[in-house]
């Protein structure tokens, strides 16, 4: 179990994180020590990291993590399901439940996708433009220059 300065120390982010993190339904409201002070599991750590890198890797918005995460935790849930059951009628309804969380999923990812490569686009052409009129400015001072008093 971690403390909470423990916590934000080893993920690199602020207390304040952790507990807005919690505020907003990220996370689970953790344990707590007998003078109320909050221990994180080492699942605990590991769901915030998964956090992190949606944040910082694909820059999903925080509601789209929770949504991400509650699909996650939809499918822990049904996997367990899956597994207990003996029906294969309700396995099936199981599995297509988790096939549609997958489906939601990858559309945030489709859109984060899309916007990540509509930035690309814009900055691969404003790099081809300040290229060219580099190359041309570098065209035209190579040129001898005609000095009007000769």
């Amino acid at each position: 179990m971690y403390t909470i300065d423990q916590a934000a120390s080893r993920l690199k982010i602020t207390k304040r994180s952790l507990r807005y993190y919690e505020e907003i339904g990220l996370l689970l409201p953790p344990e707590r020590t007998e003078g109320n002070y909050r221990l994180y599991s080492e699942e605990d750590i590991l769901r915030i990291e998964r956090i992190l890198r949606l944040k910082e890797g694909l820059g999903v918005s925080l509601n789209e993590i929770k949504d991400m995460v509650a699909y996650e935790d939809e499918r822990v849930d049904l996997t367990h399901s899956f597994q207990s059951s003996q029906n294969n009628h309700d396995k099936i309804i199981f599995l297509r439940r988790g096939e549609a969380l997958a489906l939601q999923e990858l559309e945030i990812i489709k859109r984060k996708k899309a916007a990540l490569s509509n930035i690309e686009k814009t900055t691969k052409r404003r790099l081809q433009r300040l290229q060219h009129l580099r190359e041309e400015l570098e065209k035209t001072s190579q040129q001898p220059q005609l000095h009007p008093l000769r």
